[in-house]
């Protein structure tokens, strides 16, 4: 049997019953049309129209073929989708594929050997399908699939009210797949574009033209404390830059943020860009301290040397021997003050940059501490370094050129802040996972607030008493820079009877490390 197409529809001949059964099939598609509502969703849409399209033709199927690249997905059969028959098949020479090449509107064709497609979409639920008709479902220049009734009878024909009404309803399913593949489109490109903005690390603000909150990425949530639903409709925590000007803003929560914003052409919408710039500036700031305390630390020195040795340049014969040598000595001692100075702050630069390489080796952490103790300079006022060493200790893997630099910074730490005297005890420990020792003094203590800082670079206490006395707030951050090069750890706590207790905790020798 051969196809018949909308080529040939104006031959076909219709009885004179052909009105009153046209009029029935207008009325019964204005029903189907106002029932198909543009809140349903696609699957419930497409299988009312296919449940319509056989029972207005009264044919035993409805089918519909969506077109996807070169294969066909059925996505609905008859009155209910059925997930056996969602499977890809592929664009064949048949009537249907003719259809949507030719760009032909319908086409009535048999479902048997010349018509593979149909033959096995309907196979299992229609065994004695005879006859089919076709209709493209199309939008503008696009092609979205193929609306099908089947029929039992082989030799059923359509007519012209018949072809319209398929016509009609494969309309509203390319309207319907249309505004599918629109809608689709349009939450996939505002996924990508919410991944995108989430994934950003810096935060990202859209305002409206009123400067409110439209959207709020993950890390504006993470730098301000305030969630998308929190900022929403409101303005943003912080001033907006004017456009392509950088503007520097602390939060409430004391942290500093860089913002950039721009506009969104042709719209009133701002786009703000915001990022945390808090460490910046508190290099920023300590970089400022560490001249500006450089500067006076050096002061003292360079203004000892260079008025002792005008004295002598100048009244070198006017002093005695005792007089001259006591000018040199203050010379000789405030040189050393300054070259001291200077190592602690090339050490600080050394140690910041980068990790210091070391070298480890089992070490006696209770001969060569004795060894440095006994080395260094005895506090005045008859205060004394107490050496306890009363419990056995496994060796330590250490650096034996860092270790001093550690363990003499800490004594001068616990001398200093110690004005009012008291001794410093020196503990070395072994606790069964590690080996150390710790440095305690009975001075002014640590306050609270500075505790867990006092080991960062340029920090020199905020709050307390340790300010009055000076310093570069070196010192300890080259400590603790030092010991974690040894694979080690160093901390400080401020003991219930007063003073300051740090303590550093080293790995036991045992075996030399692997290198592979």
């Amino acid at each position: 049997m051969s196809a018949t197409s909308n080529a040939a529809a104006h031959r076909v001949r219709h009885p004179r019953h052909a009105a009153t059964g046209r009029l029935r099939l207008v009325e019964s598609l204005h029903e189907v049309v106002a029932s198909i509502g543009a809140g349903l969703d696609l699957d419930t849409v497409l299988t009312k129209i296919c449940a319509s399209a056989a029972d207005l033709l009264d044919a035993d199927l409805g089918v519909f073929l969506r077109l996807d690249g070169a294969y066909w997905r059925p996505v609905v059969v008859g009155g209910a989708p059925d997930a056996n028959w969602g499977a890809q098949v592929a664009l064949e020479d048949d009537w249907v594929t003719q259809l949507v090449r030719d760009n032909s509107d319908w086409c009535a064709f048999p479902v048997d050997n010349v018509s593979p497609v149909m033959i096995d979409i309907v196979r299992t639920a229609l065994p004695g399908a005879g006859s089919a008709m076709a209709v493209a479902a199309r939008t503008s220049a696009t092609t979205h699939g193929a609306l099908a009734v089947v029929f039992g009878d082989s030799k059923r024909t359509p007519e012209p009210a018949e072809i319209d009404v398929l016509m009609l309803l494969a309309q509203h399913a390319g309207i319907a797949l249309s505004n599918a593949d629109s809608s689709a489109e349009m939450i996939r490109d505002r996924k990508h574009q919410h991944v995108i903005i989430d994934a950003t690390t810096d935060g990202l603000a859209v305002l409206d033209g009123a400067g409110r909150v439209l959207q709020w990425n993950s890390a504006a949530e993470r730098l301000t404390g305030r969630s998308s639903e929190e900022a929403a409709g409101k303005p943003p925590p912080f001033p907006i830059s004017e456009p392509g000007q950088v503007l520097d803003h602390r939060l409430p929560t004391g942290r500093w943020v860089e913002i950039l914003s721009s506009r969104v052409p042709d719209s009133d919408d701002v786009v703000v860009e915001f990022r945390d710039v808090s460490q910046a500036k508190e290099l920023e700031r300590a970089r400022d301290v560490l001249l500006s305390t450089t500067a006076h630390e050096l002061r003292t020195p360079v203004t000892a040397i260079r008025g002792f040795s005008s004295t002598l340049l100048q009244r070198w014969d006017d002093l005695s021997d005792a007089g001259r040598r006591a000018a040199v000595e203050v010379v000789a001692d405030r040189s050393t003050a300054l070259a001291s100075l200077v190592d602690k702050v090339v050490l600080g630069v050394t140690v910041s940059g980068e990790e210091p390489e070391l070298v480890t080796e089992p070490v006696d952490l209770a001969t060569t501490l004795g060894e440095i103790l006994s080395a260094f300079p005895q506090p005045a006022d008859g205060r004394r370094l107490v050496f306890d060493v009363s419990q056995p200790c496994r060796r330590a893997r250490c650096d034996r050129r860092a270790l001093p630099e550690v363990v003499n910074e800490l004594l001068e730490n616990a001398v200093k802040f110690s004005p009012d005297g008291g001794d410093v005890a020196i503990r070395v420990w072994d606790d069964g996972t590690q080996v150390g020792f710790s440095v305690r003094d009975q001075g002014i203590g640590i306050a609270d607030d500075d505790l867990p800082h006092v080991f960062d670079l340029f920090y020199q206490g905020g709050t307390g008493d340790r300010r009055r006395f000076g310093g570069l707030g070196l010192g300890l951050y080259i400590v603790r820079q030092l010991v974690r090069a040894q694979h080690g750890a160093v901390t400080a706590l401020r003991p219930a009877d007063g003073g300051t207790e740090v303590t550093v905790r080293l790995p036991y020798w045992e075996t030399p490390p692997v290198i592979n």
